[in-house]
């Protein structure tokens, strides 16, 4: 079993993180790995630590730590990406449960993803409607998130409790409880020539009291000197610098802000087997050694993204970097060892004198053969 560290983070502003073919004015909820990995060298940098030496241990094969994307928090109830196909942890394999509600479950709580990682199907927690709560499970956000009725005790106060009535909500209410909103916020722009004002608008996503995000770390090496400091000492000292520098876009208008909380092992996930199917948490850019068997195995279903965006040189010019593809977090994959994955060199053809790398390394949790398991 792997033993995983979470980081519970609280943001203090909302968030902003662009997602492929959506404006300014549309937010993602997430973090993804590359994301965070990405702002957390940058944070290094910062710190006046040089950023190859974070870098150099992951790009030769031998990461001190794995990461995971951050996901969905609802108070002590961490959730986790859904399969790219809903119904493979149903035995009905989704038949008669509503197409449009599997698609809309966007998270799986952590009770759920355990049980369903050791091959227990999950027909038993799966509301037959959105508004109504199945003997054991119920959702959140208008269904966008699945979790087990042991586990609404763990909920923040704000969305166990009706504030106006001053009592806990009945459990159907709760699928009308939202862990996070989307909102649009106003900027204004002037015309250094003309002096002219024009208003636009950027998406933030808050999250309600108690709630956040969550990322979990994998720890291979955590006294691994890097820079002369130990690594788990590094993550926590570069998870507080980017707290206060932010993550995402919009940081000098306040998002992305964030206080950390560690939860050292706070999980176990079953090891990564040889060929067997992987549940990724992260999203992962295959080296050449993992295909085509990473994607062709037995029980492999995958979902990719195309991912580029934009740095700045040394003379601070800007430049769009290399676009890669990868694997998203919810995939369903067939390693061939416990490491795969890669640093993707994601450099312009021209302009950057260094290397830049985009985080493409694998965490997954294994996926046992319980009773009904395909």
């Amino acid at each position: 079993m792997a033993r995983i560290t979470a980081y519970h983070l609280e943001l203090r502003h909302g968030l902003h993180v662009g997602e492929r073919g959506l404006s300014l004015e549309e937010s993602g909820a997430t973090v993804a790995a590359d994301t965070l990995f990405g702002a957390l060298v940058e944070s290094a940098r910062r710190a006046g630590l040089d950023a190859t030496q974070l870098t150099q241990p992951f790009v030769d094969g031998d990461p001190p730590f794995l990461l995971t994307s951050a996901f969905p928090r609802a108070g002590d109830v961490r959730f986790y990406p859904m399969p790219v196909s809903a119904g493979a942890l149903l035995a009905s394999g989704g038949d008669g449960v509503g197409l449009k509600q599997l698609k809309r479950t966007r998270f799986l709580s952590e009770a759920l993803f355990l049980r369903a990682t050791r091959g227990e199907k999950l027909d038993a927690w799966w509301p037959a409607e959105v508004h109504t709560a199945a003997d054991r499970g119920l959702f959140l956000q208008h269904g966008a998130l699945w979790m087990t009725r042991e586990e609404v005790a763990r909920l923040p106060e704000g969305l166990r409790m009706d504030a106006q009535n001053q009592r806990e909500r009945p459990i159907a209410a709760l699928a009308e409880a939202r862990v996070m909103d989307a909102d649009r916020i106003a900027h204004v722009a002037v015309d250094r020539v003309r002096s002219a004002s024009d208003i636009y608008f950027v998406g933030r996503t808050f999250y309600a009291q108690g709630c956040g995000l969550w990322f979990g770390v994998q720890w291979r090496h955590p006294d691994a000197l890097i820079g002369g400091i130990a690594a788990s000492e590094l993550l926590d000292r570069l998870l507080q610098i980017l707290g206060d520098e932010g993550v995402g876009g919009k940081r000098s208008s306040g998002s992305g802000h964030f206080s950390v909380t560690s939860v050292p092992n706070a999980l176990e996930i079953a090891d990564v087997r040889q060929g067997a199917p992987t549940w990724l948490l992260s999203r992962v850019s295959p080296a050449a050694a993992d295909l085509p068997g990473l994607v062709q195995g037995k029980g492999a279903m995958y979902r990719t993204v195309s991912v580029a965006g934009w740095m700045l040189n040394n003379s601070g010019s800007a430049l769009r970097r290399k676009r890669v593809t990868l694997l998203e977090e919810g995939s369903w994959v067939t390693p061939g060892g416990d490491l795969f994955g890669r640093l993707a060199d994601v450099r312009p053809a021209h302009g950057a004198a260094h290397a830049v790398y985009r985080y493409g390394l694998g965490l997954g949790a294994g996926i046992g053969e319980g009773p009904g398991h395909e």
